[in-house]
């Protein structure tokens, strides 16, 4: 049996894929630099985002951040008109999202990822921005108890007994 809320839904995932970028914008995104692509971008659906995050980014940075922003805020959406027996479909697609953002935060935790935390992650699926922070936080705290063992340690071995 077809659900009543699939034709609803239906009609707002068009809407939604109609005002994505069309053949035509991206053949004049390519031949843009990074911050021309920002500037773009900030004329359409984007323009939050991009004034948002602008203020801490730019380039690659700026437009990467802002798109995964975007695209997050948009499935949320979804997530929200989505009948219940959609569910698990949509939770299998954002699934990596999660793993996204788990794979981010450890390459934070490492220094490959440059930033605050909370612009780098796509809190869509299972966890949250604030499940994110939380365990940033829990890994900060590990890595200063680290540290503090190792100054200890060396302090310890520094001084002659």
């Amino acid at each position: 049996m077809i659900s009543r809320d699939y034709p609803y839904m239906y009609a707002r995932v068009s809407a939604k894929g109609a005002k994505l970028l069309d053949e035509s914008n991206y053949n004049q995104l390519i031949k843009m630099e990074p911050n021309e692509i920002a500037r773009k971008l900030q004329e359409g659906s984007y323009k939050k985002d991009i004034d948002e995050l602008g203020v801490k980014h730019d380039g690659v940075e700026l437009v990467e951040l802002a798109l995964m922003r975007n695209g997050s805020r948009t499935m949320a959406n979804l997530i929200d008109i989505s009948p219940d027996s959609l569910d698990p479909i949509i939770n299998a697609f954002l699934r990596r999202y999660d793993i996204l953002s788990l794979k981010r935060l450890l390459r934070w935790k490492k220094g490959e990822e440059k930033g605050e935390v909370k612009d780098l992650l796509v809190p869509v699926a299972q966890y949250t921005v604030e499940d994110m922070e939380e365990l940033q936080l829990k890994i900060w705290k590990n890595c200063q108890r680290k540290a503090s063992r190792r100054s200890a340690s060396r302090l310890n071995s520094a001084i002659p007994m």
